[in-house]
C-alpha cells in the first residue's frame, strides 16, 4: 500500500487540476455563484489547455515541487490580474445608485429593466407616498453604471433603466448586480425585465400592474400576484424555477408553451383544456382574472 502511495504522489497532473477547476465551476453553477451564461465566453479560453498540457509534458509527472510552484502562481496570479489591475477595476467591489421619481400628476407608468445579470427585488410604496418608483441598485465597478431614462407624454411615462454590457474584462457579462424597488399602488403599471440571467422576486399584491414581462435565459422568477387587480404575465425563460401565487378569489388562465421537467398545479382548482391550456373553475364568472404564458423551458414551475 505504501509503494502505492508513493507512485501517486510523485508528481502533479495538470489533467487532474483542469477536472478539479471544472467541478468547482459546475458547483458554483449549480448554486448560483456563476452563471450558466459564463460557458458562452469561457469557450474562448480553451488553449488554456495546450498550455496545461504543454506544461505537464515539459515539468515531468515527477516534478513535484516545481508543479507546486506553477499551480500557486496559476492559482493567485490570474485572480490578481483580474481584480486588482488598474485598467478594469475590481469586479468584486461594488458601487450603489439610487433611483426616483415623482408620481406628480401621472395616470400611468411602465417601468423597463434591461440588465445583463440580476437579482431584482419589486413591492410597493406606502399607499400616501409622493413618488411614483424609488430603488437602488448595487453593481459591479468594471461595469457602466445603470442610466435611468424616461419618455413623457400627456400624462403617461415610460421609465428605463438599462446598463449597457460593454465586456471590459473576461467573463464580466456574469458578474451581476442586485437591488430592490418600490413602486406606487395608486396608477396602473405596466412592467418588463430582460436580462440573460437573473432572480425575480415579484411582490405584486398591493400594485395595480396590468402586464408584466419577463424575458431572461437562466434564473428564478417568483410572482405574487394581486386578488382585486387584473393582471396579464408574459414569462419567457429556459431553464429557470418559476414560483406563481394567485389568490382563490381571481379567475386565472395558464398557458405553457415550453417543455418542462416538472409542473406541480392544484387539479381540483385549474381545469386542463388541451395540451398547453389551464383555466381556473372559477374563471370565467370572475371579475378579477391572472392571465399567464410561459414561453420556453423551465426545470420547475409551480402554481399556488
Amino acid at each position: 500500500m505504501s509503494n502505492n502511495f508513493e507512485k501517486n504522489s510523485k508528481g502533479f497532473s495538470f489533467t487532474a487540476l483542469f477536472l478539479i477547476l471544472l467541478g468547482i465551476v459546475f458547483l458554483l453553477n449549480n448554486f448560483g455563484v456563476l452563471s450558466w451564461d459564463l460557458w458562452q465566453n469561457l469557450w474562448k479560453f480553451w488553449p488554456i489547455l495546450l498550455v496545461l498540457f504543454g506544461v505537464e509534458i515539459i515539468l515531468g509527472r515527477n516534478a513535484s515541487v516545481k508543479s507546486f510552484v506553477f499551480l500557486l502562481i496559476l492559482i493567485f496570479l490570474v485572480p490578481i490580474i483580474l481584480v486588482w489591475n488598474t485598467f478594469t477595476g475590481n469586479p468584486l467591489a461594488t458601487k450603489k445608485v439610487n433611483f426616483e421619481k415623482p408620481l406628480g400628476n401621472l395616470t400611468k407608468a411602465s417601468l423597463r429593466f434591461e440588465l445583463p445579470s440580476t437579482n431584482l427585488k419589486i413591492g410597493n410604496l406606502n399607499e400616501n407616498s409622493t413618488k411614483s418608483f424609488s430603488g437602488f441598485l448595487k453593481y459591479s465597478q468594471v461595469l457602466p453604471k445603470p442610466k435611468l431614462t424616461e419618455n413623457r407624454q400627456f400624462g403617461e411615462v415610460e421609465y428605463k433603466i438599462i446598463q449597457e454590457n460593454k465586456k471590459q474584462v473576461p467573463l464580466s457579462n456574469n458578474i451581476g448586480n442586485s437591488g430592490e424597488f418600490k413602486l406606487t399602488s395608486s396608477i396602473p403599471l405596466r412592467l418588463s425585465f430582460v436580462s440573460n440571467s437573473g432572480v425575480f422576486d415579484l411582490n405584486l399584491k398591493k400594485l395595480r400592474v396590468t402586464e408584466v414581462e419577463i424575458n431572461s435565459k437562466t434564473g428564478t422568477i417568483k410572482a405574487n400576484f394581486a386578488k382585486d387587480f387584473s393582471t396579464k404575465a408574459y414569462f419567457f425563460t429556459q431553464a429557470s424555477l418559476i414560483t406563481l401565487t394567485i389568490p382563490k378569489e381571481d379567475g386565472a388562465s395558464l398557458k405553457i408553451v415550453s417543455s418542462f421537467k416538472s409542473l406541480k398545479i392544484d387539479s381540483t382548482r385549474f381545469k386542463q383544456i388541451d395540451k398547453e391550456n389551464y383555466k381556473s373553475t372559477n374563471f370565467d364568472q370572475a371579475a378579477i382574472k391572472i392571465e399567464i404564458e410561459i414561453t420556453g423551458s423551465a426545470s420547475s414551475i409551480e402554481i399556488r
